[in-house]
């Protein structure tokens, strides 16, 4: 039984949970890597919402979890929030947020199908998820839990089947965050480079994919 309540956010997230500091630069790295400026004042649902820094400096921000401590805690960041897939309204949302949750799902078409609903027509699906390179047999559950990997052609594949056209890839480099913070406060240019530079040194990589609802 995969578990995302507390524990599994602590083990992840411990850094964005009990700092503001470091929750405000991930929220500010999240919308200059994911998102174009004029996007911060449409309506975001993000799938899977964990603490919700990746959308939290957007204006009409929304919520989806299964972790009653996750929508606890993003309510106090200012999240409408839903715990129940039927809840969510249909053809509402400019943007849907899956970021680093498809490889967690037991079903990711069905998954994709739903946040196609959820968006009005012509809305856009952005896609985060993790570049897997760990050749490491794993005899037990991951920390992670991830249930699926991809890569750019499959995921693809996948999205136009489920009723999107896909519009950019992009490999994003990522690794260091905290170690390299203190750069943020020299120069926020400069730390986005280092996390880079760290990803590409270290090889950990995450996948962007962005794509239009069809129809």
């Amino acid at each position: 039984m995969l578990d995302y309540e507390e524990n599994y956010h602590t083990v992840f997230h411990d850094k964005v949970l009990n700092s503001e500091e470091h929750y405000l630069l991930r929220s500010k790295l999240s919308l200059k890597r994911y998102f174009q400026p004029e996007d911060i004042d449409k309506k975001i649902l993000e799938f899977g919402v964990g603490t919700g820094y990746n959308s939290f400096l957007f204006h009409n921000k929304y919520g989806f979890d299964i972790s009653k401590f996750a929508l606890d805690f993003v309510k106090k960041k200012g999240f409408i929030t839903y715990n129940n897939l039927d809840d969510i309204p249909e053809n509402f949302f400019d943007i849907v947020l899956i970021s680093h949750v498809l490889s967690n799902v037991t079903d990711p078409y069905q998954t994709l199908l739903r946040c196609r609903n959820y968006l009005v027509p012509g809305g856009k699906l952005i896609l985060i998820i993790p570049y897997e390179h760990n050749k490491k047999v794993e005899l037990k559950l991951s920390p992670s839990q991830h249930l699926f990997s991809w890569n750019f052609l499959t995921i693809n594949n996948l999205l136009f089947s489920s009723g999107f056209n896909v519009i950019k890839n992009k490999k994003i480099f990522a690794a260091g965050y905290y170690k390299t913070s203190f750069l943020a406060n020299i120069n926020f240019k400069l730390w986005d480079f280092s996390v880079a530079l760290v990803g590409f040194l270290s090889n950990k990589s995450e996948l962007l994919i962005e794509a239009i609802k069809q129809g």
